[in-house]
Parts: C-alpha cells; sequence; structure tokens
C-alpha cells in the first residue's frame, strides 16, 4: 500500500505540465520572440508544449506588438506576455501580464523569463 502511493507520487511529480504558446502577430521581432519561449519550453522537464485546449494547460500569449529599442550597437526586445489558465479566445480568465526583456543578440533570455514566470503560476486542477 505505502509503495503504490509512493508511486502515484512519483508520477504526479514527474507529469510534465502542458503549455501552448499563443502569437497574434507575424511580425519578424514576434516570431523570433515566440521561438526563443518555445525553445525555452522544449527544453524543460517540467512542461511540455501542447495544443488542443488539454485539462490542465497553460497558455502563454505573446501579443502582436514588441517594444523595439536600439541601446548603443545593441537592440533590446520588451514585450508583456499573458499567461493564463484558459485559452486566450476563452471568457473565463484567470491570468497575469509580466513584462520581459531581452536583447535581440540573446533572445535565450526573454524564454528563459517567460519559463520562469510561467513556472510560478497556479497550474489549473483537473
Amino acid at each position: 500500500m505505502i509503495i503504490s502511493i509512493l508511486i502515484g507520487a512519483a508520477i504526479a511529480v514527474a507529469t510534465p505540465t502542458p503549455v501552448e504558446i499563443w502569437t497574434s502577430g507575424d511580425t519578424g521581432e514576434v516570431q523570433r520572440l515566440a521561438d526563443s519561449v518555445r525553445s525555452a519550453f522544449e527544453h524543460s522537464s517540467h512542461f511540455v508544449l501542447s495544443s488542443g485546449h488539454k485539462p490542465g494547460t497553460l497558455y502563454v500569449s505573446i501579443p502582436d506588438r514588441v517594444t523595439v529599442r536600439s541601446v548603443g550597437n545593441r537592440v533590446e526586445y520588451s514585450v508583456s506576455v499573458r499567461i493564463s489558465q484558459a485559452a486566450p479566445d476563452s471568457a473565463e480568465q484567470l491570468s497575469t501580464v509580466e513584462r520581459i526583456k531581452c536583447w535581440e543578440d540573446d533572445l535565450d533570455v526573454c524564454g528563459q523569463a517567460a519559463l520562469t514566470r510561467v513556472a510560478k503560476f497556479p497550474v489549473p486542477q483537473l
């Protein structure tokens, strides 16, 4: 009995949370940023990229506007991503908006920032 409880707990802990990445723009900046966010989740053992509104899914929405600013010889990206327990096209919303920034030549930082913020967001109960 104790062994089956421990095995069940280990399986529950090891199950990655499904995440859907949504974008509402098709500019190069939005697509590059979305690629960095997808890559961060693809390499995480705590999350799995998903589609089709599966139960327990978290949603990350990247808007159609990424602020791009030249700073010296570098370009800074800044965007407000929305993290939600409901799909962006759903009437029900439990969400937060998080601002992330990174340099164009190091977009992985934005992907990791999104991952870190999603990890702190409550997972929907099944």
